[in-house]
């Protein structure tokens, strides 16, 4: 029993879950003669904000990509690695 109204017999089996929150999994064997019962928390799918476009030769010419983001926090634009290899620019 997934929590969900999903259950399965199957020896080994996965489940996906179709909406974040907290689900009561219990796996029972014996015919429910022994269970264990838990409760998880599924997180909601994370998608970033910006799309890339595709094709084109970036080695020569930049990439451009743009945020669809309409509301949320202001975050500083970090490569992770100092390097003059690839250089940010901005254009509104």
């Amino acid at each position: 029993n997934f929590g969900d109204t999903s259950t399965s017999t199957e020896k080994n089996v996965t489940h996906v879950f179709s909406e974040p929150g907290l689900y009561t999994v219990t796996h029972s064997i014996n015919n429910n003669a022994s269970f264990i019962t838990e409760t998880i928390q599924i997180l909601p799918s994370i998608v970033p904000p910006y799309l890339a476009e595709d094709g084109g030769d970036f080695e020569s010419n930049p990439l451009h990509f743009f945020s669809e983001t309409t509301e949320g926090d202001i975050n500083l634009w970090e490569r992770g690695i100092p390097s003059m290899l690839f250089q940010t620019q901005h254009q509104e």
